[in-house]
């Protein structure tokens, strides 16, 4: 079998699908944030009410996880104050429209709508994979 040294692990590459290499990848990337700083994920709605809430959860479930993050939750409105610098960007929804406008703040921050299942039905947990699909396509 064929192996790979990556950042002190060794993966079996024999039999890796897309999925698989993706995952690799946002593990790399939590590893060289681990040495850098914590992960910066920032959650835009339109007030930061209902974001506010669902940010404490999705930080409790990174927590679990052994994910150190800073998870935070904003009205549109200070997009040009929270944007700039970090790891992934979520938007609401129910905020859908304000993307163009977050989006001139973010620089090559990775944005994505929050998935209407996800963000209602499944919890954190889906949010969670949306964030790794972001930063491991980005990587």
């Amino acid at each position: 079998m064929k192996t790979v040294t990556f950042y002190k692990f060794y993966f079996e590459t024999e039999f890796i699908r897309k999925n698989d290499c993706m995952r690799l990848g946002f593990i790399a990337y939590c590893m060289r944030k681990e040495r850098e700083k914590e992960m910066k994920i920032r959650i835009f709605c339109g007030d930061g009410i209902t974001s506010s809430i669902y940010a404490m959860k999705l930080k409790h479930t990174m927590e679990e996880k052994g994910m150190d993050a800073d998870v935070k939750a904003f009205s549109h409105v200070f997009a040009f104050r929270e944007a700039a610098g970090c790891d992934a960007i979520l938007i609401a929804p129910h905020a859908a429209h304000f993307r163009n406008e977050i989006a001139d703040y973010a620089g090559n921050t990775p944005i994505e709508i929050v998935d209407l299942k996800g963000f209602a039905q499944h919890g954190p947990e889906a949010i969670l994979n949306q964030i790794e699909n972001m930063i491991a396509a980005q990587a």
